[in-house]
C-alpha cells in the first residue's frame, strides 16, 4: 500500500511539473514591504523590494550559489589590471517607448546611476565601442563593483524617455525593457503593469496584467491570500508562513537576513567603546530562546556575522553562548559593576519591538538598562547615515548574499554608511577584501573581516531570519525567495485555469 501511494504522489508531480505554461489573466500580489515613491530612473530605483522587477531589468543577475549570470549585458571581461571592463550588450531588446535598448542605453543609465551610487563613483569614463559594447574605466579594481550591476547599479531605463519628459516624470513613469509595462501606480495602495508583447525573451511572459497591492501589515496579506483576493503574498513573517502553511498553500523559504545589534564604537568616551562591554552584552542574552519565542521555526541563532550560505562563514568562532555570570563579571572588570545604561534603536521589522523588549529583559538581568527607540522611516534613514547613535545600539540587517562583500562593505569608511560605528583599524581587512581577483583569496580576506568584527565584538549577531512567500498551489514560476531576496521571475510566473 506504501508502494502505491509514493508512486501515485510520483505520477501526480510529474504530470504537474510537465503542464505547459498558459497564458491571459492577472496575477495579483500582496506585499507587505513598503513601495518606492520614485521608481524609474537609474540611481533612484529601491533595489530593496520587488516592485520594478516586472518593468525594469536589471543589467545582470544572480542565482542561487551567489554567481552573476548574465540578463540585459550576455557577457563582460576585466583587462589584467583590472582598471578597464568590457561589456556586451543583448541585441534584439527594446524598451517599452519602442527605442532600442544598445550600447549608449548602458553608458546613459550607467552614468545617470553614478550621480548617487557610491560604488559607481569607481566609475572614471564609460565609452561606446560600437552599438552594443561598451568600455568601463575605474579608478581603482573593487570585486563589489560588478556585482552592483545586478542590485541597484543595474538598473536600465530608456535614455529617450528621459530626455523628452524629464526627470520629475519619469520618476513616477518608469520606461525599462522588462516583461511588462507601466501602466498605474496608486501610492501606498497598487502598481499595475501590463504585458509587453515585444519582451526579448520570447513567448513570455503568460499573464496579461499583474497588480502588486501593497498589505500594510503581516494579517492584512494573509486574509488577502486565504480570501482569494490574491493569489501570493511576500515578505512574510514566520507566525504568517505557519498560519499560511497549515491552510495549504505553497511556503518558500530562503534564510537571508542576518540581524545584530551595532553598538556605538565610534566614541572613545562612549560607555561601549570597551571591548569587554560589548561582549558582556553579547553573552547576556539568550539568542535561541528569543529564535524560539519568536521565530515559528524560520529563524535560527547567530554566534558570528555570517552563516554557511556565505564566503565569509568562519567554522573556527564558537560564539559566546548565553552565560550571565560571564557577563556580570566582564561588566565589573570594565568598570561597570553597578551595570550601565544604553539603548536599543531600530526602525525596521515586522518583530523589532517584541525583539528589543526580550533583549531588554536579558540585559536588564546583568545590571544595564536599555531604552528603547523605535525610529520613523525619515529618523532611520538618518540614523543609518549621518546621525551619530552615542552610547547606544543600532538593531542593523545585513544581507546573506553569497557574495558578502555586498553586506560588509557598508563597514568601509569611505562608503555610504560612513558615520557607521565601526574601530577604524581594520579598515586594511576591508580593503585586502575588495581587492580580492579570485575566489580563493576573497574567501580567505572576507574570513579574516568577519573574525574580527568577532574578536572585537563590533557587531552583536542576534539570528537570521528568512525571506518568505506563499502562493496558491496553481502558481508556477513566481520566483520569491528561491534563488536571491531581491529578485523574482515575473517572465515565468503563470496559473493553472
Amino acid at each position: 500500500m506504501k508502494s502505491e501511494i509514493k508512486t501515485t504522489a510520483t505520477a501526480k508531480y510529474r504530470q504537474k511539473s510537465i503542464l505547459e505554461p498558459q497564458y491571459g489573466g492577472t496575477l495579483r500580489i500582496a506585499n507587505t514591504y513598503v513601495p518606492p515613491p520614485r521608481m524609474g530612473v537609474p540611481g533612484r530605483i529601491n533595489v530593496g523590494g520587488p516592485w520594478m522587477e516586472p518593468v525594469v531589468d536589471k543589467m545582470l543577475r544572480v542565482d542561487k550559489t551567489g554567481c552573476l549570470v548574465p540578463h540585459l549585458i550576455e557577457s563582460w571581461e576585466y583587462n589584467k589590471d583590472g582598471l578597464h571592463l568590457t561589456l556586451n550588450a543583448r541585441k534584439g531588446v527594446k524598451f517599452h517607448d519602442g527605442t532600442d535598448f544598445n550600447a549608449e542605453a548602458v553608458k546613459w543609465s550607467l552614468l545617470k546611476a553614478r550621480e548617487t551610487n557610491g560604488t559607481l563613483k569607481l566609475l572614471s569614463s564609460v565609452d561606446v565601442i560600437d552599438e552594443f559594447q561598451v568600455l568601463l574605466t575605474l579608478t581603482a579594481f573593487d570585486n563589489h563593483f560588478l556585482p552592483t550591476l545586478a542590485y541597484s547599479g543595474g538598473f536600465v531605463t530608456s535614455p529617450t524617455a528621459y530626455k523628452t519628459y524629464g526627470e520629475e516624470y519619469c520618476l513616477v513613469n518608469p520606461v525599462g525593457t522588462g516583461a511588462y509595462k507601466f501602466k498605474k501606480y496608486e501610492p501606498d495602495v497598487k502598481l499595475t503593469v501590463e504585458r509587453f508583447n515585444d519582451f526579448w525573451m520570447k513567448g513570455k511572459p503568460y499573464f496579461d496584467t499583474i497588480e502588486m497591492l501593497y498589505a500594510k501589515d503581516m494579517q492584512t496579506a494573509v486574509d488577502m491570500l486565504k480570501s482569494g483576493k490574491v493569489d501570493a503574498a511576500v515578505n512574510l513573517n514566520g507566525a504568517s508562513a505557519a498560519e499560511l502553511k497549515s491552510a495549504g498553500y505553497h511556503i518558500t523559504v530562503l534564510p537571508w537576513t542576518m540581524e545584530g545589534l551595532l553598538p556605538d564604537t565610534l566614541n572613545p568616551d562612549s560607555l561601549l567603546f570597551d571591548k569587554r562591554v560589548r561582549q558582556a552584552i553579547e553573552y547576556a542574552i539568550d539568542r535561541p530562546a528569543i529564535v524560539q519565542a519568536l521565530g515559528h521555526g524560520y529563524w535560527r541563532p547567530l554566534t558570528q556575522l555570517a552563516n554557511e550560505r556565505v564566503c565569509g562563514y568562519n567554522p573556527e568562532i564558537e560564539g559566546r553562548p548565553y552565560n550571565p555570570a560571564k557577563a556580570k563579571q566582564l561588566l565589573a572588570e570594565a568598570g561597570y559593576p553597578d551595570g550601565l545604561k544604553t539603548k536599543l534603536i531600530g526602525g525596521e521589522g515586522t518583530e523589532l519591538l517584541k525583539v528589543f523588549q526580550m533583549v531588554q529583559s536579558y540585559l536588564a538581568a546583568v545590571g544595564i538598562q536599555a531604552e528603547i527607540e523605535i525610529a520613523d522611516p525619515t529618523l532611520w534613514k538618518q540614523y543609518r547615515a549621518t546621525k551619530p547613535w552615542h552610547n547606544a545600539m543600532l538593531f542593523r540587517h545585513f544581507s546573506s548574499d553569497p557574495n558578502f562583500t555586498w553586506s560588509l562593505f557598508d563597514f568601509h569608511t569611505a562608503r555610504e554608511y560612513g558615520q557607521t560605528s565601526v574601530l577604524r583599524n581594520f579598515d586594511n581587512l576591508l580593503n585586502e577584501m575588495l581587492a580580492a581577483r579570485d575566489r580563493e583569496t576573497m574567501v580567505k580576506t572576507t574570513r579574516a573581516v568577519v573574525k574580527h568584527i568577532y574578536d572585537e565584538a563590533i557587531v552583536i549577531p542576534l539570528m537570521l531570519d528568512a525571506g518568505i512567500s506563499a502562493a496558491s498551489t496553481k502558481l508556477h514560476g513566481l520566483g520569491f525567495f528561491e534563488d536571491h531576496a531581491m529578485q523574482w521571475t515575473p517572465w515565468n510566473v503563470w496559473k493553472e485555469k
